[in-house]
This record gives C-alpha cells, structure tokens and sequence, in this order.
C-alpha cells in the first residue's frame, strides 16, 4: 500500500497555502503599524500636540469669559449711571434694581401695585415729586397739586403725549387710534370730537340709559336677597357696568345682569386678567417695538378684536339705516358731519370708520372695570358705617321728592341726582 508524502487539500477545509500566506502577511503588516503609533505615543510628540490644544483651548475661554466680564461690567456702569438720573437732579428716589429700575413693582404678584405706589408717595417724596425709573428711562412721580396743576393745566402744551406705542400691523390699527394712544396733532383731533360727548347736556341724554340698567340691578339684587344668597359684589356690578356702558355707548343689549356667562363679560374679564405671557408681550412691545414688529408680533389682542366687530357692525348699521339712540356713537357719527369753518367744504374731524371703532371700544373698556372697582368700593364703605349709609339714602329719597315728576315714577331725574353732594362725596 502506497502513501502520499504531499498532503492533499481539495477534501479539506483548511484555508489554503496561497490564502494563509495572505493572511499571515496582512497581520504582519497590522503588527508593524500599531507598533509604529506606540512608538510615536512614546515619543511624547503627541503629548506635546495635545498640550498645544489645550493651552489654545483654555486661552481662547480666558479671552471669551474676560470679554463676557467686561462687557457686563460696562453695562452695569452705564445701568448705574442711568439710575443715579434723579440723583444728579436733587431729587428723591426708591432704590432701584440693576436694569429693571422699579418695573419689578408694577408686574410683582406677591404684592399690589397701589402699596408699592402708596409707599413712593409716603416715604420717598411722592408728596411732592419721587423719581422712578422703568428700566433705564427716568419717570416721574408727582403728588402736590399745584405742580399737578402745572402739569394738566397751565402748562399742558409741554406735556400733550402718554407713553406711545407705535404699531405697524394692520390689526394694531385700532390700538394706534385710541385716544389714549394717539400724538400730536392727531390726538388733538380725536380729543376735540371725543369731548362733546361728556357735557352736561350730553350726559343728560344718555341718563336714561343708564337709569334702565340700574333699575335692573335693583331688580337683580332684591331678587338674590330673597333667595338668601352669598354675592360677589365686584362681578355683579361689573355685570351693571358692562350692560350701562356697553348701551351709552354703542346701544348694544348685553343683558349680562339676568345672564352671567355673557360673551361680552367673559371677554372683557380675560382682557383686565391678561396672562403673563400677554404681560411680556406688551412690555416687549415697550421695550424693543422694532424687533417686536420685525418679528410680526401683535399687541391687539383677541378680545379687543372681538369688540371691535361688534362696534363696527352697529356703526355700519347706523349709517346705512339712519337709526338715533342718542348714544356715544351717536355723538361720534355726528362730529364728521361738522364743516370746518376755516375750511369750508371740510370736515372739522375727519375721522374715520377705524378710529370711530377705536374711540367705542375704549369707552367700553375704560368704563367697564373702572365703574365697577368705583361703586365696589363704595358699597364695601357704605355697609361697614351704615349710619352713612342712611345718610346717602336720606339724601335721595328727600331729593326724589324734590323733584317729583320730573322723572318716571319711583325713579330719581337727572337734576335731582346732580344736587345729591353727599352721594356725590361716597362716590368720588
């Protein structure tokens, strides 16, 4: 029997001669390269390059947080030195936080805006005149009379403009008409056809309007004290405010007294409760208006924007049918029909639909919280010390006889209300 001395590979599965020698020679070659980056790791030219790096690194961060420290420096100064303003000029001040001035105050939720005010006017010179700062711009605070007076009266001229916030997209339209918004010329001509609506005869007018509503809170408030019921004063008179001025103003029936969930209370209590988000969009807006508009942001919010489709739905009802309710609106469609005499064929107020719409809205917010905050109190007052109580209701019932059929029935005219001093004084 024969042998075969060279070993046969095609039954096998070995990796063959030519494949292994392959092999043999990739891991050789594998070997050398580790060993050639060992030795350059020994070498300890990758440790310096590595120190090299770093000290770049930590060099550059020194450089970046040195900037970052002199900047912030710098602007502490300039912050320093715009808050020492009324100091330079004499004149008292609270002390102020770096950048934010005394805005912290206005927007605190730990503390009511009239305390801190109240604290200005007591301990700080507000009596007189107290210094404050909204961020870095110096405002002042003034409290003695004769200056007011300077201020409101004999020198108006000098001080025509509020704050103004000058908004550019076409639904801030109705907040850069508002009287309280408006500059300038513009806010003269606004004023001039504004202010007709709230003289004496003017007033009489609407009193009727009013004396309805309030017939219906009567209504209301006997029929909840028969049912023994606790009552949240400030909504329900908020309710009373809203349904008077909501009719002297642009003749819309709300009825929001017989009905608490009203559209148009529900509205305005989300617009006098802004959210904080909505806070820092208006101060934004006070801050950096240009990037604000830049970015396409809008201060008008839903619910102004929802009066104002209704106010503008009634004024185009009235110019196309002609209806009179006596009513500030009324009184704002008849001032463009006033021929400038300087220039005839003119209108004295060329006013327009938008600015219209703008001034009724602010009647209706202005006098909604307001009015309710007012009469509020005064119940509060007149139910802790209710021998002044009797006293007011003395006055009227002795007035309503006075006066007895002037006005309807058991209700009280407006010359009889206008004698009422005593009344006059809880109310103011």
């Amino acid at each position: 029997m024969s042998t075969c001395s060279t070993p046969c590979w095609h039954h096998s599965s070995e990796t063959p001669p030519a494949a292994a020698d392959e092999t043999l020679a990739a891991l050789h070659r594998e070997s050398w390269r580790l060993l050639d980056i060992s030795g350059f790791l020994e070498t300890g030219v990758f440790h310096c390059i590595l120190l090299d790096i770093s000290a770049v690194f930590i060099r550059m961060l020194l450089e970046v947080v040195l900037l970052l420290v002199s900047l912030f420096a710098c602007l502490w100064a300039w912050g320093k030195w715009c808050h020492g303003h009324w100091a330079r000029l004499g004149v008292p001040s609270p002390p102020a936080r770096p950048f934010t001035g005394h805005l912290h105050h206005v927007f605190s939720s730990t503390r009511p805006v009239w305390e801190w005010r109240e604290e200005a006017y007591l301990r700080h010179g507000g009596q007189r005149v107290c210094g404050l700062y909204n961020f870095l711009t110096p405002q002042l605070l003034v409290g003695d009379p004769e200056l007011l007076k300077g201020v409101l009266v004999r020198d108006f001229d000098h001080f025509v403009d509020r704050r103004h916030l000058d908004l550019a997209g076409p639904e801030d339209q109705l907040w850069n008409d508002m009287l309280n918004n408006a500059t300038g010329d513009r806010w003269k001509r606004i004023r001039a056809a504004v202010t007709p609506a709230f003289t004496s005869s003017r007033l009489k007018v609407m009193f009727p309007l009013v004396a309805e509503k309030a017939g219906v809170l009567g209504h209301v408030a006997r029929s909840l004290a028969k049912q023994s019921e606790k009552v949240e004063l400030k909504g329900l008179l908020g309710r009373f405010s809203m349904d008077a001025t909501a009719s002297c103003g642009f003749g819309m029936q709300c009825d929001s007294l017989n009905h608490k969930e009203s559209e148009f209370c529900r509205i305005a209590a989300v617009i006098f409760n802004p959210t904080m988000w909505r806070i820092m969009k208006l101060t934004s807006f006070y801050i950096a208006p240009r990037l604000c508009r830049a970015l396409g942001m809008r201060a008008t919010s839903d619910g102004l924007l929802y009066f104002a489709k209704v106010v503008a739905a009634t004024l185009n009802n009235r110019q196309e049918t002609g209806e009179t309710r006596g009513d500030f609106l009324d009184l704002m469609i008849e001032s463009r029909k006033i021929v400038d005499e300087a220039n005839p064929g003119k209108r004295k107020h060329a006013l327009d639909d938008i600015t219209v719409v703008s001034q009724a809205v602010v009647f209706l917010l202005s006098g909604y919280d307001n009015n309710a905050t007012t009469l509020a109190f005064c119940c509060y007052f007149l139910a802790k010390h209710p021998h002044l109580q009797e006293k007011a209701r003395e006055e009227v019932l002795r007035l309503q006889r006075l006066h007895q059929g002037e006005g309807d029935e058991g209700e009280i005219s407006y010359e009889a209300l206008a004698e009422a001093k005593f009344l006059d004084a809880c109310v103011s």
